[in-house]
């Protein structure tokens, strides 16, 4: 009987490290199943923050319209920087004012050296009046500046109004480099 306790003893022990093990197994199996859950939920939610994104991407690249009160017209001109007319284009903050007349949009179009990083260019009829309702708008180098009402735009910033109730903004024309003096500024 003497010889029989051990064994039953470890007969025992053994039985309570198979619970042991199939405790931890247990343990193991869970964690494993919580981490994919959690993985499997992350990347669904990259899915649909992705499928956000790109769905509203997809709803704000409408064709560009100008906000403003202009009727439409066709713009496609070249300006050669090389004409005293023009050479204060070439230095960064330069701006020059084309002819008024039908080709140069309403009431002319003013280009901008953005600090020799690219070139924008809008026309000099105020966006938030009729064409023939108001004069050419000045710039000071800084706004372009409505002379019936005094309302700003901010060429620099996509020709937003910063004047408190114009909701409209300066008619942006799209400006390309043709070579290292001569632009060409068209509609979008």
């Amino acid at each position: 009987m003497f010889l029989m306790i051990p064994k039953i003893a470890k007969i025992s022990n053994q039985h309570k490290l198979d619970e042991i093990s199939c405790t931890k197994v247990q343990y193991l199996y869970e964690l494993i199943v919580i981490c994919v859950f959690y993985f499997i939920k992350l990347q669904l939610m990259r899915i649909l923050y992705f499928l956000i994104i790109s769905f509203g991407l997809l709803i704000s690249c409408d064709d560009p319209k100008p906000n403003d009160l202009l009727p439409d017209r066709t713009v496609n001109v070249t300006v050669d920087m090389g004409l005293p007319m023009y050479q204060n284009l070439l230095v960064p903050s330069g701006y020059a004012v084309t002819p008024t007349s039908p080709e140069y949009g309403f009431k002319g179009i003013l280009i901008i050296n953005r600090n020799g990083s690219g070139y924008v260019a809008y026309d000099r009829a105020c966006p938030h009046y009729g064409v023939n309702d108001c004069s050419a708008m000045t710039y000071d180098g800084l706004y372009l500046k409505c002379p019936c009402d005094n309302s700003r735009f901010n060429p620099l910033n996509g020709g937003v109004s910063i004047t408190e109730g114009i909701d409209y903004q300066a008619r942006e024309y799209h400006v390309e480099m043709l070579s290292a003096t001569v632009l060409r500024i068209s509609n979008y």
